[in-house]
């Protein structure tokens, strides 16, 4: 299971004015109970393998038992229970910051500011913390993190968990973090051996063999992947994030029911909303991936309903988006408005922080300009994306300059001016097979025929379930003619 979702609460340990020591190179973590420590390591060794319901019951052990344990709440900020718990978890770590050793505190203060949006000023915290602890596994991996999940450098993260694997070669969540930076790289022949390496460390854990089914799923060896995905079921059968594994690769070959069949299963055993609610997001996605564009909606409306009845705002607002781009996807732009207005409120909500309220302004620029456009008013596009580019400079976060620029390549295609539009997409996310599918079509309509049949191919056998890539994937797969 991937796991550049979730940050990892990292360390081994030393007490304040006791006598343990974290290992040679390593942060010192500061608590007042030995056990307390030794329920931190057992969550974080939990969480590092994607068992992140058993860390939150550790972790909350620990704090029960030393109520001042900074790096605690910030392992149970990153362990489940959605947006609030995160929120309120991430708050009290960093309340104790100055009450910790200083580099508890540069952990801490880049997850608040990585958190916030504020990338700069996450990367000088783990600029920091590395200088003062180059030895540490777990530093090299949260910074291989970084590289990974925050600025999309996969082959800069994978020199970093590469490190921590030299750090300590026993230390099996480095070859996991590992083999998803070379999947995402191309080096499938790499990334294999790596997670095969997961496998053999930690054979009788559910993760390793969830993660080499990623893999096999990516590569298009749907067969292969469902094997190991009921390999991890078998060695968990609570390791829900299997059950979506296989229910995608059964999407993926067009069995959408049985698809849905499973999601159904992993809905019905998730052990908390927010994990239902992922559940739910992949109902929906498949049915964009089938063409049912109302009982997509109608599911997303009732993830939003939910989302709302268990306090869960930002993922009310992610639902509204959601129905905005399906409605704009499927060619009914005119009725996306109202989502982006319930969005727009939700996010207006006093109590959310100025991060979301941020991202928020940038996403409602971007979705209204996509309405404008597809509606022939190009005019007021354009100056709605240039207010979604002014939203995204407060925030100083690559990923939303990404989107502007994303949005600003689709409305020059809409416009047929194909040179602006592919020099827009080429500073968009490389990564994105929604940027590639636009960059194969403009392609296509300028000429160049051989680069768009390339382009094609490639979000065809793209294989990483997401929502924009339901509403592309037959269409490429049509124009490779696979």
């Amino acid at each position: 299971m991937k796991t550049a979702k979730r940050s990892l609460a990292l360390t081994m340990a030393m007490l304040a004015g006791a006598t343990m020591v974290a290992a040679q190179g390593d942060v010192p973590i500061t608590t007042t109970s030995k056990e307390a420590l030794q329920l931190y390591m057992r969550a974080q060794e939990k969480s590092e393998n994607i068992e992140t319901e058993a860390a939150a019951g550790l972790v909350e052990q620990a704090i029960a038992k030393d109520p001042g344990f900074a790096m605690a709440y910030l392992l149970r900020a990153q362990v489940g229970g959605g947006f609030t718990v995160a929120r309120e978890n991430r708050d009290k770590a960093v309340s104790l910051a100055d009450k910790v050793s200083p580099g508890e505190k540069h952990w801490i203060l880049a997850a608040k500011e990585q958190a916030d949006g504020n990338v700069v000023a996450a990367k000088q915290h783990l600029d920091a913390l590395l200088a003062a602890f180059p030895g540490d596994k777990r530093v090299q991996t949260l910074v291989g993190f970084h590289y990974r999940g925050v600025l999309g450098d996969n082959k800069t993260a994978a020199a970093y968990f590469k490190k921590a694997t030299q750090i300590d070669p026993a230390y099996a969540p480095a070859y996991n973090n590992l083999g998803y930076a070379q999947s995402a790289t191309g080096d499938y022949a790499g990334a294999e051996a790596s997670f095969k390496k997961y496998i053999s460390l930690l054979p009788d854990r559910p993760n390793p063999y969830d993660s080499y089914a990623e893999l096999l799923m990516k590569m298009g060896r749907y067969d292969e992947s469902i094997v190991q995905y009921k390999a991890a079921l078998a060695k968990d059968a609570a390791f829900t994030g299997s059950l979506a594994g296989v229910g995608t690769n059964l999407v993926f070959k067009k069995d959408f029911d049985g698809g849905r069949s499973w999601y159904q299963q992993q809905l019905a055993k998730s052990p908390d909303v927010d994990a239902k609610l992922d559940a739910m997001d992949n109902i929906a996605i498949s049915y964009v991936h089938q063409g049912d564009t109302a009982q997509a909606l109608k599911t997303l409306d009732e993830i939003a309903t939910l989302a709302l009845t268990n306090n869960l705002v930002t993922r009310a607002i992610g639902a509204h988006y959601d129905a905005a781009f399906v409605l704009i996807e499927s060619g009914q732009a005119d009725q996306a408005e109202p989502h982006v207005a319930k969005a727009s409120a939700l996010a207006a909500d006093t109590s959310l922080p100025a991060s979301v309220k941020e991202r928020a302004a940038v996403s409602s620029g971007i979705m209204r300009a996509r309405i404008m456009g597809a509606q022939g008013k190009f005019a007021e596009a354009k100056a709605m994306v240039g207010q979604a580019e002014e939203a995204a400079a407060k925030r100083r976060n690559p990923a939303d300059q990404q989107r502007v620029n994303r949005a600003r390549g689709l409305l020059a295609l809409e416009q047929q001016q194909y040179a602006p539009a592919l020099e827009s997409l080429s500073k968009s996310d490389p990564a994105d097979p929604y940027v590639i599918y636009l960059q194969a079509v403009a392609s296509e309509k300028s000429g160049r025929a051989a680069d768009a049949s390339g382009l094609f191919k490639k979000v065809a056998q793209w294989n990483e379930n997401s929502l924009a890539y339901a509403t592309i994937r037959g269409r490429a797969m049509t124009k490779a003619g696979s």
